[in-house]
């Protein structure tokens, strides 16, 4: 049985986005026990192998930031599902950070999130629950392929979709989603979707 520790909250209070020092004190609860460490890196190699985690973030994140959230979660032996939701500012992500990650179980995205970038979650093989907010303009070609453990794929906003230019109108039903997604035969794996006209990018 895995051990579940409940929360493990994440401040970021940066003078510039790209401030890579993440996390200063970080506390792990599951109920019964408290552990403290000096940084996130650090915080995750506590945890026991196999044990599950959902780490909170908030605050603002950048390029650099966020690709060392993901390493750290790469690096470790626990399940993390990984909320931004909190995240006040987000700017722009570029390649892949999230690519390949096979211990990241759960994503929220932070509110202002515009595009998800192509190949975003390419073979997160843990991945198994995301929400798209109603910000996100637009998804590139293979953001979920390989992601075969994903049930739930949800979006905030259903509607408005296009793919190749014809209008998207089955996104409304989160179970059956990622099978148009992670395989290879699904009909979103290899396209672009698309809603209005992007007035900023921002690819995670």
């Amino acid at each position: 049985m895995r051990r579940r520790y409940s929360r493990l909250a994440i401040e970021f209070f940066h003078d510039w986005p790209d401030d890579v020092n993440v996390g200063r004190t970080v506390q792990l609860s599951n109920g019964v026990s408290v552990l403290y460490a000096s940084d996130f890196p650090t915080a995750l190699r506590l945890l026991p192998p196999g044990s599950e985690v959902a780490v909170v973030a908030s605050g603002t994140v950048g390029d650099k930031t966020v690709r060392r959230i993901s390493d750290a979660i790469r690096e470790c032996s626990a399940l993390v599902s990984l909320d931004l939701s909190a995240v006040t500012e987000c700017s722009h992500v570029s390649g892949t950070p999230f690519a390949g990650n096979r211990q990241l179980a759960a994503i929220h995205f932070p509110g202002n999130l515009a595009s998800i970038s192509p190949g975003a979650f390419m073979d997160c093989t843990s991945l198994m629950s995301v929400t798209i907010p109603g910000s996100v303009q637009e998804i590139g070609m293979t953001a979920f392929s390989g992601c075969t453990r994903l049930y739930h794929l949800a979006f905030d906003d259903p509607a408005g979709w296009q793919c190749a230019g014809a209008d998207v109108t089955d996104l409304a039903y989160p179970a059956e989603n990622p099978l148009k997604f992670v395989r290879a035969d699904g009909a979103y794996h290899s396209a672009v979707l698309t809603k209005a006209r992007l007035c900023a990018t921002m690819g995670v």
